[in-house]
């Protein structure tokens, strides 16, 4: 299944004057890493547009995180809270930037504002940030503390709660090991400070259509005046000559096969927004917009058959997705 967020999450398209478009019709500035677009959306920025300050809990500034992870998801309330039951054992809080403004939208069944009013004694405020938004800290060492975040995260999959809940940060201490924006689904995940993820390895999240995807490039290969990558949840065409590239997030894959000649030959289905009359013309947009490589020339077969590997590595932990 794809939401909407799951097409902003591809990156570009190119048109041929060299302009870049993202899939939602916004303009994109230029774009050679999705590493670097992951970088900005789990850091997320603050309203003045300087990045948004993830201690602002009174302690010194952490350092970076080290993107080693991202995370592919369908729902990511229950995605997110998956990557926290993986590293929970080695954790001891949660930080959580809120946006009490957010709560004043009035959409028919949505019950975050009274369950943030049922577990807000079990967090404590930290922080004023910008405007409406303050900070909050969660304790992950008893179970009141860990089923009131599993609660607050449930609620992120909806408009009021994606919104609501800006930034969490699972931390062991001062250290962050994961950090996630709601309203990107994005989620980044550091396995330098946790033990029980590799650096390289792709993590099935068990009961939910999700991943843990290592961020690095895991194939490149140059034809013509492209370079491709195969790097985290995106296939990218990066032009050799500066202009906007290309990204396109691999959830939205349905078949791959290789030719004679060494092409990968891609079968992509973005799915729809929705079945009301706005749903519609919405996803009559984006597919007018999204327009993923169907023919990838690779320098041999033995190289696509390696790019479809991964590929099927990563849909297959994914969703058990056979391509």
């Amino acid at each position: 299944m794809t939401t909407t967020d799951d097409r902003r999450d591809d990156a570009t398209t190119d048109d041929d004057s060299g302009a870049s478009t993202t899939s939602d019709g916004e303009p994109d500035a230029a774009m050679t890493s999705d590493e670097d677009r992951d970088r900005t959306s789990t850091r997320d920025t603050a309203r003045d547009g300087s990045p948004a300050d993830s201690a602002r809990d009174g302690s010194a500034a952490e350092p970076d995180l080290t993107q080693t992870h991202t995370l592919v998801c369908d729902r990511f309330g229950e995605a997110f809270a998956a990557v926290f039951e993986l590293v929970r054992q080695e954790m001891t809080a949660a930080i959580v930037r809120l946006d009490e403004d957010e709560l004043s939208l009035d959409i028919e069944g949505d019950d975050t504002a009274p369950a943030w009013e049922s577990i807000r004694d079990r967090f404590e405020r930290v922080a004023d940030g910008d405007e409406s938004e303050t900070v909050w800290r969660c304790p992950t060492t008893t179970a009141e503390g860990r089923d009131a975040l599993l609660e607050l995260l449930s609620h992120t999959d909806g408009v009021v709660g994606a919104y609501f809940v800006r930034e969490i940060q699972l931390r062991r201490d001062d250290e962050v090991l994961a950090s996630a924006v709601p309203h990107h689904s994005q989620a980044s995940l550091d396995a330098t400070r946790c033990e029980t993820v590799a650096d390289d390895e792709i993590v099935d999240l068990a009961g939910v259509a999700a991943c843990l995807v290592p961020t690095g490039p895991a194939v490149t290969w140059v034809d013509g005046d492209r370079r491709w990558r195969l790097a985290g949840k995106y296939l990218c065409a990066e032009r050799i000559d500066g202009r906007p590239g290309s990204c396109y997030g691999l959830s939205n894959l349905q078949a791959a096969s290789v030719r004679a000649d060494g092409t990968l030959e891609l079968s992509w289905d973005a799915g729809t927004v929705g079945d009301d009359a706005i749903g519609r013309a919405l996803t009559w947009v984006m597919n007018r917009l999204y327009r993923p490589p169907t023919d990838v020339p690779c320098p041999d077969p033995e190289r696509a058959e390696t790019v479809r590997a991964r590929m099927q590595e990563i849909l297959a932990a994914y969703d058990g997705r056979t391509l």
